[in-house]
């Protein structure tokens, strides 16, 4: 779990970055695999 923690964290960091060039039903893709992927 820790290593995965590393994932999130570096993924939020970068969050500014996605929300540049995503659009909104991409974000929420992003935001689901994202919320998937904790689950597990």
């Amino acid at each position: 779990m820790g290593r995965f923690n590393g994932v999130v964290t570096r993924y939020l960091e970068n969050d500014i970055g996605w929300h540049r060039w995503l659009d909104g039903k991409e974000q929420e893709g992003a935001r689901r695999f994202l919320a998937d992927a904790i689950s597990r």
